[in-house]
């Protein structure tokens, strides 16, 4: 079906817990089917709710069919 732009939607990612930036989320950019712009938000290990997830926010309606292609990100791990 269709996802509203207003509605948040979790990615089938989750970042191993040894790569997750200790306080920083991070936000990437992510090109939508049809030229459209959203962004990827990746949560920080202090997150309450959701440590390591990726989620989908910032986007125009997406439908069954559509294509989510992540920017790069990259982050340093000591």
């Amino acid at each position: 079906g269709t996802v509203a732009s207003a509605t948040d939607t979790r990615l089938p990612v989750l970042i191993p817990a040894a790569y997750r930036h200790k306080t920083r989320t991070i936000r990437s950019i992510a090109y939508i089917t049809g030229a459209r712009v959203g962004s990827v938000t990746i949560y920080a290990a202090n997150d309450a709710s959701r440590p390591g997830q990726v989620w989908l926010t910032s986007k125009p309606a997406i439908a069954t069919g559509d294509v989510v292609l992540p920017g790069q990100v990259s982050w340093a791990v000591s």
